[in-house]
């Protein structure tokens, strides 16, 4: 029975040990995110144009610098998505004209073969009158 005393003894007072330490890093982990949370949010509200007034001259460039990336990337995904716009209007364009193309052959073939109809019926009423 003094063995598994031991055992409950040595394994409880082991895990009551690393306890606080588990403690102080979940805080100090705490802290860190907490830290982190901050500075975005204060990252956040410059790029807002908030709270700029408590920001110096290298930190109002390095916002400039930032704000001017991010309308660079705009600007180049937004004219690569017109281009890719102009490339589908005119791929149906190709595609509406060789469309027109086909239907206006098709109407002067129907319209040939009306005409001769016509002509083979003037010329059978020209027989019999």
């Amino acid at each position: 029975m003094k063995t598994l005393e031991k055992y409950q003894k040595y394994s409880y007072s082991a895990l009551e040990t690393t306890r606080p330490t588990n403690d102080i890093q979940n805080y100090q982990e705490y802290l860190r995110l907490k830290a982190r949370v901050e500075v975005l949010q204060r990252s956040q509200r410059n790029l807002l144009g908030e709270d700029l007034a408590q920001m110096n001259t290298t930190d109002l460039e390095q916002l400039e610098n930032q704000l001017e990336a991010a309308l660079k990337n705009i600007r180049s995904t937004k004219t690569q998505f017109m281009l890719d716009q102009l490339a589908d209007l005119h791929e149906r364009g190709v595609t509406l004209a060789f469309t027109n193309s086909m239907q206006e052959t098709l109407l002067v073939e129907t319209n040939n073969v009306l005409r001769s109809k016509v002509t083979t019926i003037s010329n059978s009423n020209a027989i019999f009158s």
